[in-house]
């Protein structure tokens, strides 16, 4: 039995023009077309969808969705559209939630925003926790939305520094000697970094903040024994504590997430010396989980 024919109509308001939400030439609105079973009539800025009950409430959905965005100041192109289009079918999440989340602007006043719904899951754990892996193929966005969410505290004032560090090791190919100082060794690894950062700060002011520090490059090997602040949170099995506040007898989750005891601290000052080590295994992927060992 076929399901029942209904009709939605949605008004568009005033103050945003057709062509912002149809596309030049109704690229947007063919768009929708082909994706949904219903038929859209457009009459000035009145919109209605005739159709499948089911199909229509997506469709009106999906215009409700696409006009909130452009409220937002978000501007439409076929990209943004059909990502729109696969997040009202998927029914996730709203895509004013999801494309509408803007991190920052590039330096061509471009926002960057999740593209997907895994990207949003993405910056919401970077926003909640204080280590975050992630892990999938190349070209996923990993790289790119961890620089913004930097710069974006950055700029916020949220953090001091950015310290960016990659493992310096070769992806299946050999590289062979590489001349210069260990600035230009690493140079290669740390590429996508520089990239990303390009796009969001302009070349004079990152040369500003290589010089004082605020952006700091270093690969993964070279941040052993690295001076950490006091109050930096250091896990122990009763949960984090600041380093400061640590005395020998304690224990502090160490390798493999094996408790191991603080042996002796400095009058003035802790030191780290660990690194992250402790991993679980799954079926689907590797988990790392954080720790740090004390020495004096």
């Amino acid at each position: 039995m076929a399901d029942a024919t209904s009709q939605v109509k949605i008004l568009v308001p005033g103050n945003q023009p057709m062509v912002a939400l149809l596309g030049q030439h109704d690229d947007f609105l063919k768009l929708i077309e082909q994706a949904f079973d219903s038929e859209i009539l457009v009459r000035g800025n009145e919109i209605t969808i005739s159709g499948p009950g089911e199909e229509v409430e997506r469709v009106a959905t999906l215009f409700e969705e696409l006009i909130t965005l452009l409220e937002q100041g978000h501007e439409l192109t076929e990209a943004s559209v059909g990502q729109t289009i696969e997040l009202i079918k998927g029914e996730e999440a709203r895509p004013s939630e999801v494309l509408g989340d803007v991190l920052l602007s590039t330096r061509r006043g471009k926002g960057i925003a999740p593209k997907t719904l895994g990207q949003k899951r993405y910056v919401d754990a970077m926003r909640r926790a204080t280590v975050t892996f992630a892990i999938g193929p190349a070209g996923t966005g990993k790289t790119y939305l961890a620089v913004a969410m930097a710069v974006s505290h950055l700029r916020a004032r949220r953090v001091k520094r950015i310290v960016l560090t990659r493992p310096a090791v070769e992806a299946g190919e050999k590289l062979g000697f590489l001349p210069g100082d260990i600035q230009a060794k690493v140079d290669p690894y740390l590429r996508p970094l520089y990239d990303a950062l390009f796009d969001m700060i302009d070349a004079e002011r990152f040369e500003q903040y290589l010089q004082s520090g605020i952006i700091e490059v270093a690969p993964l090997a070279f941040m052993r024994g690295r001076a950490q602040p006091v109050d930096t949170p250091v896990l122990t099995p009763e949960g984090f504590r600041p380093m400061g506040r640590l005395k020998p007898g304690d224990w502090v989750v160490g390798a493999y997430g094996v408790p191991v005891m603080v042996v002796a601290v400095q009058p003035n000052r802790v030191v780290t010396v660990g690194h992250w080590a402790s991993r679980r295994r799954s079926t689907s992927s590797v988990r790392y989980w954080g720790s740090r060992s004390l020495a004096w």
